[in-house]
């Protein structure tokens, strides 16, 4: 009926394209399902069009953190025939979401041999460096 159907947002408005119409029988009844990202490259529908049970989708993340995208579902199941002038409404719902996070961290820059030269390795002492492992021991969010 529409598999796969890209629905595009113009002028405010939500389109797609050849128009489908809802069956004539009053008591049909349709079943949606929407993802987003539509035409993500890591994003594909599994299911065959006409099967009978829940549509699936194949979704693969990204090796490249930055590259990676959120993941969208919504599922409106056995809707019967609307007036012409109602809109299916979805409220999507993340199925995956890209949560980034950088590490700041505070390092005791004086050196503990009682000199207060700086703890940068020019006097054999140790340094944080780039071969340095940083643990996190805790997360919090924090909604501004």
């Amino acid at each position: 009926f529409m598999y796969d159907q890209l629905v595009e947002k113009s002028s405010g408005e939500w389109n797609y394209a050849p128009v489908k119409y809802w069956p004539n029988n009053a008591n049909d009844k349709v079943s949606f399902f929407a993802y987003a990202p539509h035409e993500e490259t890591n994003v594909a529908v599994a299911t065959s069009p006409g099967q009978a049970d829940d549509p699936k989708i194949n979704y693969t993340v990204d090796p490249a953190t930055e590259n990676q995208i959120d993941l969208l579902w919504a599922k409106e199941v056995d809707r019967v025939k609307q007036p012409v002038d109602n809109k299916v409404q979805f409220t999507f719902q993340h199925a995956l979401s890209r949560i980034a996070f950088s590490v700041e961290s505070i390092i005791d820059k004086v050196n503990e041999d009682g000199t207060n030269t700086p703890d940068d390795g020019t006097n054999g002492t140790s340094y944080v460096d780039g071969t340095t492992t940083v643990k996190v021991k805790q997360v919090r969010l924090i909604e501004y």
